[in-house]
């Protein structure tokens, strides 16, 4: 034996360097090619006339065809990686298949129509004006107000607005394939990030679960779509930054503490079990070690996720994606066993080897070589890949797939410190978890820049995981104490276990925000100056979903028993899986956010936390997946192993898979009809029935750019029918309620001013009003005309009442606008007002 030990290139900026540049580079791959895989399915869907879909079923037809077919895709590539044949090609066919599910189950229903979900309706009115707004100038402007810095986060909407710059389209034109290409790659990228966290065939399944779930209660809203398929291995990857239970105080603990001390959460002291028994978790049972599988062996090639190095950093554990409680290589023999050159890595023992017993060049039973971190390596008489147990040492051996040199498995130790001299010779060093870190923190500034509700709910849940490691970490701390009165050994104090947590929480804070002013700055810069306005009224609304509790796991039905199933595995595995863990503080956040919201309403306000639903949904379809292969693992070993069980347990898979997806548009089948029934930028109504007033819309625009002399974006028009916004880029005077209006425009003194100026006398009163307004004026009115008349029909906040908006119209008498300062033209049933300036 000799010292082999290595510090890679750099140290750990380096090897974060690496990890990340990896990760990023595949990441790039991905959403490529799901851009070019939405790109060609949604030509291909335009170049055809087909029939509306809230009138023909030739269209849901055709969705089902095409969701096989990226079922079909995916499991071609979950063969390919168990087959351990062609890893690339099925990287490439699990990100085409899980973008071309995405692109037929939202654009073939929509195929007909340009048109996304809910059309020009209630909220896509408002999200329509805003990517309307940005496409036609890459300024960061509010969506409706002139001279305003935006409130509502451009993210989407910005890169939304350069993707229709990009193909030439208007911006109502552009939102329908930019919504539908965003999430194809989101889905894509979430594939990507959970296959650096677990195995990679696991993470097809577990990705292709999620985009399912998100495509079919999150859709509507797309630019909140994307960040709900990628919450669930975010949470993840936040709790490898901050729960690195293998490093709290590398320092005074022996080999006696770990075999008396407490177990941890689902962790056994190693040396506890019987010869001949299965680890707990292990990769025998239930383990999340990376290459395990329900035989036994490992799909060589899998490419695990979390592997080393580019994601067990990540997942902050030892054994990438090893959530073994208590086991010290995935799969191998019990403590203080010794198989000199065996090839344990990666492997998963269906029986532990008898304590103390070795073999020497013998397998772990099921093990192989390939795809393995440590073939052929020398455990030295440790039980431990890795590690040491008072001061023995695993000669130049490496953790399977491992990348924190010298710990156990992620979540086992005894109380999850490291032995004294537990650091293994020659064992591969990592970048310390700042890899999660840097990955978390960048999610949350992208929910920052994106949607602030789920950004909020994500740090929420990312405290809440600093919180729960803190206290996990005092917990340890305090039975060490005891263990400390029978070893006299020297326990860390508080402020040593819980500065690393704090450190890291601080630096994804520090991440988050900087990507956050991105969008922010200029609205913080002007509430700096101006102080922050009270007449916001964004949390005003309380559906009937946001006084109670979601719990869709009662339901009858597909998902309902797919979240049954996540309920089931996150109590049984929140012990021991640090995957269970992570999503089960993400659940507990989002029914926390919700006890708060209702607890609000008493102040008069809510923290809208019935828009967490889809969150809900996907958090627990997740654990869902992976309680449904755990559980089908489990149950494959108990009926002894039969040779057909695979085969069921994949043709239930699949045919679930099938089933749901071809639900989505029965789901969706209100927001797919609005698409058709109303009426777009080109005064065209998708299902063949007259055009409504918005055909109009087009004569408008002509008559306000020859009768005002200015570019849209230069003129302020005051009009009820924001459609009209949304289609062209004028300024309006007022927005659609004061629940989407920015703060800073003081929505309920424009309303009294509009008010005001409809009980005017003269024309004279008239401009002089309009010269003297608090903001700038309108260039121009549009109004819908009622006899001699003219009318505005506007909206006020009537919370807590339920419609939370309350309509009420304005009438202008025509004689106002009985002078030559106004040029007065009737279209339809509108009339334009343009005023002199």
């Amino acid at each position: 034996m000799h010292d082999t030990t290595t510090e890679p290139t750099g140290g750990r900026g380096g090897l974060l360097a690496r990890q990340a540049g990896g990760a990023l580079g595949e990441a790039v791959l991905a959403g490529a090619v799901a851009a070019v895989v939405a790109g060609v399915w949604l030509v291909a869907f335009a170049s055809v006339a087909w029939p509306a879909f809230n009138s023909s079923n030739v269209t849901r037809a055709l969705t089902t065809v095409g969701q096989v077919v990226a079922v079909a895709m995916l499991v071609a590539a979950i063969w390919l990686v168990r087959a351990r044949k062609w890893p690339w090609v099925a990287k490439v066919l699990s990100w085409g298949g899980i973008s071309t599910f995405v692109t037929v189950t939202l654009g073939m229903p929509l195929g007909a129509t340009k048109l996304y979900l809910f059309g020009l309706s209630v909220d896509q009115e408002f999200r329509t004006q805003y990517l309307t707004r940005l496409t036609d100038g890459a300024a960061l402007r509010d969506m409706n107000y002139v001279d305003l810095p935006p409130f509502y986060p451009a993210g989407w909407f910005w890169a939304g607005g350069r993707f229709a710059n990009l193909f030439g389209l208007d911006g109502w034109e552009a939102f329908k394939p930019w919504a539908i290409t965003a999430l194809a790659v989101a889905a894509a990228l979430a594939l990507v990030l959970w296959s650096k966290l677990i195995r990679a065939d696991w993470a097809i399944a577990v990705a292709a679960a999620t985009t399912a779930v998100t495509v079919a209660y999150a859709a509507p809203e797309a630019y909140s779509a994307v960040l709900v398929v990628l919450l669930p291995p975010v949470l993840v990857l936040a709790w490898g930054a901050l729960h690195r239970p293998a490093e709290y105080g590398a320092v005074g603990y022996r080999a006696e503490f770990q075999t008396e001390g407490a177990r941890t959460a689902g962790g056994e002291a190693a040396g506890s079990r019987a010869a001949g028994s299965k680890a707990a978790g292990s990769g025998a049972a239930g383990s999340d070690a990376a290459g395990s599988d329900p035989a036994g062996s490992d799909p060589a090639g899998s490419d695990p996720a979390g592997s080393d190095p580019a994601g067990s950093d990540a997942a902050g554990s030892d054994a990438a994606g090893s959530d073994a409680a208590g086991s010290d290589a995935a799969g191998s023999g019990a403590a203080g066993s010794s198989a000199a050159g065996s090839k344990a890595a990666g492997s998963s023992a269906t029986t532990s080897e008898a304590a103390g017993s070795g073999a020497a060049g013998s397998d772990a039973a099921g093990s192989d070589p390939a795809g393995s971190g440590a073939a052929g390596s020398d455990a030295a008489g440790s039980g431990a890949a890795g590690s040491d147990a008072a001061g023995s040492g695993a000669a130049g051996s490496k953790a399977a797939g491992s990348g924190a040199a010298g710990s156990d498995a992620a979540g086992s130790g005894a109380v999850g410190f490291e032995a004294a001299g537990s650091r293994a010779v020659g064992s591969v060093s990592t970048a310390g978890g700042w890899g999660a870190v840097l990955g978390t923190g960048l999610f949350l500034g992208l929910a920052a820049t994106f949607y602030t509700l789920y950004f909020a709910v994500a740090v929420f849940a990312v405290c809440l995981m600093a919180v729960a490691a803190a206290g996990i970490a005092l917990w340890q701390r305090h039975a060490a104490l005891r263990v400390h009165r029978r070893t006299k050994q020297e326990v860390p104090g508080v402020w040593r276990l819980l500065r690393p947590i704090l450190v890291r929480l601080i630096a994804i804070g520090v991440v988050a925000g900087l990507l956050a002013l991105v969008v922010w700055l200029p609205f913080l810069l002007r509430v700096l100056r101006e102080g922050f306005p009270s007449s916001g009224t964004a949390f005003h609304y309380l559906p009937e979903g946001g006084a109670r509790l979601p719990l869709p796991m009662f339901e009858l039905s597909l998902l309902g028993g797919l979240c049954l199933i996540g309920v089931i595995w996150l109590v049984l595995r929140v012990g021991s899986s640090r995957r269970a863990q992570a999503l089960t503080v993400g659940v507990v956040a989002v029914y926390l956010w919700c006890l708060l919201s209702m607890l609000l309403t008493a102040a008069g306000t809510t923290l809208l936390s019935f828009r967490l639903e889809p969150v809900l949904l996907v958090l627990l379809a997740a654990a869902g997946a992976f309680g449904f292969a755990e559980g089908a693992r489990a149950i494959y070993q108990v009926l002894n192993e039969p040779e057909r069980f695979r085969a069921v347990v994949a043709a239930v898979a699949v045919l679930g898979a099938i089933g749901f997806g071809q639900q989505i548009p029965e789901i969706l089948e209100p927001e797919i009809t609005t698409a058709y029934t109303d009426t777009d930028g080109d005064g065209v109504r998708a299902d063949k029935f007259p055009p409504s007033a918005v055909s109009y819309y087009h004569e408008i625009d002509a008559a306000l750019r020859e009768q005002t002399g200015r570019p849209r974006d230069e003129t302020v028009v005051l009009t009820a029918d924001l459609s009209f916004l949304s289609i062209y880029p004028y300024f309006g005077f007022q927005a659609l309620t004061s629940h989407y209006a920015n703060p800073l425009a003081d929505f309920p003194a424009r309303a009294d001013e509009i008010e005001r100026w409809s009980t005017l006398e003269s024309p004279e009163e008239l401009v002089e009003a309009l010269r003297t307004a608090p903001w700038r004026a309108p260039d121009a009115f549009l109004f819908r005309q009622s006899g001699d008349n003219y009318t505005l029909r506007l909206a006020e906040d009537v919370y807590p009442n339920q419609p939370n908006v309350k309509r009420y119209q304005v009438t202008f008498p025509a004689q106002l606008f009985d002078d030559p300062r106004f040029t007065v033209t009737d279209i339809g049933p509108f009339t334009v007002v343009v005023v002199e300036r």
